[in-house]
C-alpha cells in the first residue's frame, strides 16, 4: 500500500480549509489529536494509508474485527 505526497497535500489542504487556516488547523491537531505541527504530515499519511490497507486486505473498518485486522 502506497501513499503519495499529493494525497497527503490534498488531505492537508482540505483540512486547512475546513479549520480556517494554518494556525487553527495546527491548534486543532495539537489539542484534539496530540499531534505536533512537525508530525502532522506523518499523521495524515497514516490517515490516508489506513483505509487503503483495509481495502487491500478486505477488512471492514466499521467493525471491531476489521479494525483489529489493520491495527
Amino acid at each position: 500500500v502506497t501513499v503519495t505526497r499529493k494525497e497527503i497535500q490534498e488531505m492537508r489542504q482540505a483540512s486547512l480549509a475546513q479549520q480556517g487556516g494554518q494556525e487553527q488547523f495546527e491548534a486543532m491537531m495539537l489539542q484534539q489529536r496530540w499531534v505536533a505541527p512537525d508530525q502532522i504530515d506523518a499523521d495524515m499519511r497514516q490517515e490516508v494509508q489506513l483505509p487503503k490497507l483495509a481495502r487491500a486486505i478486505g477488512a471492514d473498518l466499521g467493525t471491531p474485527a476489521g479494525q483489529q485486522a489493520v491495527g
